[in-house]
């Protein structure tokens, strides 16, 4: 694979970090942690969010054995609730007066059967976007403080996959769109197609991110992207159920990235002092492993769609969820 013949080395093509605030969701493992870990070796102060304290504190701890690191901070965040999202921006904007980086890595995997928040929502669709929508828009107020002082580089990255093109006509005009099962709700097609339906929906919302801060001439680089196939623990747990397990195993740790390897595409976006060389070149760009300016589905640069998603997701959080946006 790719990333193993490339010269990208974290710890020295990253920009000095000390003074500079970045937050990462999902930080407590897998490809989050080895982000946190990246930006922290640079020197940032990174608030990392989790659902769970426990874990995430079991995880500072781990890394807090290298010394020279930059400081943590531990934050609540449970994406499967919008109005955590929105408290958990709201505590970082009462403690911080800018944030250089945001980077919306947490998310929910494919998992059948097909499920339901007790508002109705499909939880794959809150966990995987309106969540983090919200979380942005939250915070946005910060990420554009720090836009405006002299030399600033401020970066929104949003981790998506490469199944954000397996949806084909999809909508985004109402709660039932939102809700779509694509398929059977008890299989994993069913699973994958709806995980993609909530990528591209990522996508769409970097792109749209993107578009709005050019036309307020906001200095603000939105990149999305496709981290590589990682083995990380939930992958591995989902194959040892497979009949076929032990076969998967061996083809998952011969072709797959492991979860720092994982983090590179992430840690480039977020941090790499190539994007900071030439950001107008990566506005609303999507990343492959590790720097590759790829191709997003056809889908994903659709004006249209993208704002048709913007006003029903602001719309659905004030009218199920009675959240101002």
């Amino acid at each position: 694979m790719g990333i193993f013949a490339s010269k990208f080395d974290p710890e020295t093509d990253l920009l000095d970090l000390k003074g500079k605030v970045a937050v990462v969701t999902g930080g407590n493992a897998g490809i989050g942690y080895w982000t946190v870990l990246g930006l922290r070796r640079r020197g940032a102060k990174v608030y990392l969010g989790a659902r769970s304290e426990e874990k995430a504190r079991a995880a500072v701890v781990q890394m807090d054995v290298e010394e020279g690191l930059g400081e943590v901070v531990i934050f609540s965040i449970d994406l499967e609730h919008p109005s955590s999202a929105k408290a958990a921006a709201l505590w970082i904007m009462e403690r911080e007066a800018r944030l250089d980086v945001l980077v919306n890595n947490a998310g929910r995997i494919p998992s059948p059967p097909y499920v339901l928040t007790k508002e109705g929502m499909s939880i794959t669709m809150v966990t995987n976007f309106l969540s983090p929508f919200l979380f942005t828009c939250t915070i946005s107020p910060l990420l554009e403080a720090a836009a405006k002082e002299p030399g600033s580089d401020v970066r929104v990255i949003t981790v998506s996959s490469e199944m954000h093109t397996l949806v084909s006509n999809p909508k985004y005009d109402s709660i039932e769109a939102f809700n779509q099962t694509l398929g059977s709700e008890t299989s994993y097609y069913g699973a994958v197609k709806r995980y993609g339906l909530s990528k591209l929906a990522g996508v769409l919302h970097s792109q749209e991110m993107q578009r709005r801060y050019n036309a307020e001439n906001i200095p603000i680089t939105c990149i999305s992207l496709h981290p590589g196939r990682v083995r990380t623990d939930t992958a591995i747990s989902d194959v040892a159920k497979l009949p076929i397990a032990m076969i998967g195993q061996i083809f998952m740790r011969w072709t797959f990235y492991t979860p720092e390897q994982g983090s590179y595409t992430t840690l480039f976006a977020a941090a790499s002092k190539t994007v900071g060389e030439d950001r107008e070149k990566y506005k609303a760009a999507w990343l492959e492993p590790y720097d590759k300016i790829g191709r997003p589905g056809p889908l994903a640069k659709d004006e249209v769609l993208a704002n048709t998603l913007w006003k029903t997701s602001v719309d659905i959080l004030q009218d199920v969820y009675k959240i101002e946006v």
